[in-house]
């Protein structure tokens, strides 16, 4: 599987979630083709992570790395409170 690392460098949109994360880096992978711009799936990495299930437009990141790879273990735990 194709992974890109990016950095944020922009948000098409303040209401973006990523609008307050540009200069941050993400891991992404999927590019998702939709009838309005090229998205890419954000990889969920670390133990705090939220960004499971976040795209980023393909036009607000600058790509910094490419490689193949894989995601080798995806965790999501849930509080039931």
């Amino acid at each position: 599987m194709l992974i890109r690392r990016v950095k944020v460098i922009s948000a098409g949109m303040p209401s973006y979630w990523y609008a307050n994360h540009i200069g941050r880096e993400f891991f992404v992978t999927d590019q998702i083709d939709s009838d309005w711009n090229d998205n890419y799936k954000v990889i969920p990495v670390g133990v705090d992570s939220d960004y499971g299930m976040c795209y980023i437009e393909k036009g607000d990141v600058e790509i910094i790395e490419v490689f193949d790879g894989e995601v080798v273990t995806e965790i999501k735990v849930v509080r039931n409170d």
